[in-house]
């Protein structure tokens, strides 16, 4: 669903630790919003929001994954609330 609302989406990722099988990620995503996102109809406008991402890392693959990312600050972006 994002990338239909945001399809130019890319990541600068902050921060990155690893210990044990956990890895930790602070990262920005940001794009343009040019088609429809949560029924907010395309504005034009540049958005981004911050992501946690912490994962649990085994055989090479990622098992396990909680994040907590910023959309209320990303809707009120998309609403014009944030006055960016």
């Amino acid at each position: 669903m994002l990338y239909q609302g945001v399809p130019d989406i890319t990541t600068v990722i902050h921060d990155q630790t690893a210990s044990g099988d956990k890895v930790w990620t602070f990262k920005t995503f940001s794009g343009t919003h040019s088609g429809e996102l949560w029924g907010i109809p395309p504005t034009g406008r540049t958005v981004s929001f911050r992501v946690i991402d912490i994962m649990t890392v085994r055989g090479g693959r990622i098992t396990d994954h909680s994040g907590v990312a910023e959309f209320g600050a990303l809707l009120a972006e998309l609403r014009g609330l944030s006055g960016t």
